[in-house]
Formats: C-alpha cells, sequence, structure tokens
C-alpha cells in the first residue's frame, strides 16, 4: 500500500532529524580526535596514551553505533523507495538524506582510520623514546652533547614531531646522505616516509618506505613501514595493493601490534 504524502512527509521528516544527529554525533567525535591529533604531534607520549585510551572505545562504539543506525535508515530509505513513486519535492528530500548519510559514512571511516594512526604513531613514539634512551651514551660525544651527526637527525625528529614536514624532510635526506650505515639511519629512513606520509605525498611515502624495506631489512621499523604503504596505497585509492601490504604484516609479523592494526583494517573492509 502506498504511503500518502502526510505520513511520507513526516517519515521522510524523522530521518531528517536523525541523520542531522548522526552528523552531530561525528562532528563531536571529529573535535575531540583532532585534539587528540595536535597532541600526538609533539613528544608528550604519556598525556596522548592517557587521552586516547580515555575516547578510544568511545569513539569505536559511536562508530559501531553510527553505522547500525545508518543500516537501519537506508533499509527504510529503501522502503519508501518503494511505495512511493510521486516525484517532485519529496522524492528529492528522499535523495538528499540518502546523500546525507553517504557523505557520513565516508566521515566516520576517516574517523576510524585516524583513530588506528594515532595508536600507531603512540606506539611507534614510545618506542622512539625508549630506544632513544637507551643508546643516548654512544650518540654523545666526551661533554655529553650531541654529536654534529645525531643532532641532524635530533633536528629532523623534532621537526617532524612539530609537523615541520619539508624541514623535516631535509635533515633526514642530509643525515641519510652523510650517515648511510649511521645508528639512526633505519629511523631517518622510516620516519622520512612518514613525513611524506603526512604531506599526503603517498607515492614518495611508498618509494621510502619501500627503502627501508630493500635497505634496512632487519629494523624493527619494516612492519610498521609495511603498513604504511598499505595506508598510502589506501589513500591512493588502490585497495588491492593496501590489502596485500597488511596481509604481508600480518603473514610476516603476526605477534606484533602493527599486525594488529593491520588485521583491523582488513576487516573494516580496507582492503575490499
Amino acid at each position: 500500500m502506498l504511503l500518502s504524502v502526510p505520513v511520507f512527509l513526516l517519515t521522510s521528516c524523522a530521518l531528517k532529524q536523525d541523520v542531522d544527529v548522526m552528523g552531530q554525533n561525528v562532528g563531536s567525535i571529529d573535535s575531540r580526535l583532532k585534539r587528540v591529533e595536535e597532541k600526538a604531534s609533539r613528544v608528550d607520549v604519556e598525556a596522548l596514551k592517557k587521552d586516547f585510551n580515555e575516547m578510544s572505545d568511545f569513539i569505536r562504539k559511536q562508530h559501531a553505533r553510527i553505522e547500525a543506525d545508518m543500516d537501519k535508515l537506508f533499509s527504510e530509505i529503501s522502503n519508501l523507495q518503494g511505495e512511493i513513486s510521486k516525484p517532485g519535492s519529496m522524492n528529492e528530500m528522499n535523495e538528499k538524506i540518502s546523500q546525507e548519510m553517504k557523505d557520513i559514512k565516508v566521515q566516520v571511516n576517516d574517523l576510524n582510520a585516524r583513530i588506528s594512526a594515532i595508536e600507531l604513531l603512540s606506539h611507534q613514539q614510545g618506542e622512539e623514546n625508549r630506544s632513544g634512551t637507551q643508546g643516548m651514551s654512544a650518540n654523545e660525544d666526551d661533554s655529553g652533547n650531541l654529536s654534529v651527526k645525531e643532532q641532524v637527525y635530533e633536528d629532523a625528529y623534532n621537526n617532524y614531531l612539530n609537523s615541520q614536514y619539508p624541514a623535516a624532510i631535509d635533515d633526514f635526506l642530509k643525515y641519510l646522505k652523510e650517515n648511510p650505515g649511521g645508528e639512526n639511519s633505519a629511523n631517518a629512513q622510516y620516519w622520512l616516509g612518514e613525513c611524506y606520509f603526512s604531506s599526503g605525498k603517498y607515492d614518495e611515502a611508498i618509494t621510502e618506505f619501500g627503502k627501508l624495506l630493500k635497505n634496512y631489512s632487519d629494523s624493527p621499523k619494516v612492519p610498521a613501514a609495511y603498513l604504511k604503504i598499505g595506508y598510502s596505497f589506501m589513500a591512493k585509492g588502490d585497495k588491492n595493493a593496501a590489502k596485500d601490504a597488511f596481509q604481508v604484516v600480518i603473514d610476516k609479523f603476526p605477534k606484533t601490534e602493527e599486525a594488529r592494526t593491520a588485521g583491523e583494517e582488513l576487516k573494516a573492509g580496507g582492503g575490499k
């Protein structure tokens, strides 16, 4: 039985209100996530972990709830489309609601990817800080100061943490040119790839992460490099290549944090 126009309008308005609420929820999550991302760009790893732990469960639950709501609303909209054929403003409203929901789904998927990236970054920064502390004496001269070469690396890394990517890229390239086999060369190669990735230069990121895999195959950064290659391909829209990269992480490094993250990306459809 066809819906009457008043009933259709009431139903469409209710759907529109639900979509608006979901949009507000996504906006709220986005604002909270941006504050954590700002902290992630600094060296304040402990504060980052505290904030991340407090909000990660909330965001993932919101993500699941929003997706469930969207599935329900898409079903209701499909029913409406099958029950009314009158052209004009009512169908336009229906199409507008559908488009808004699709836009929200894109935003939710973006939030989920950013959550995974922040989680990985906090883990990597913690590892970097620990390795930096353990290797400090080897990089210091007799007066306790960093050597000139290691100061270049330190400057590059600090520029990366402060989102000064062009300066960081220049310093990392300089360090790698002068220290191809230096103690921090593998790390420099990895963070060079991260600089390009964070700058949205995904082809360059894939190239630099690939150099790490080729030239520093025994580096503990290798799993993260494969993972970021996967993210880079995802950003380029090449889901098959992304899936392959994520699968390599799972197969070669099954007990790592990166493998867990890669598995989550595959389950979320990152490689489909």
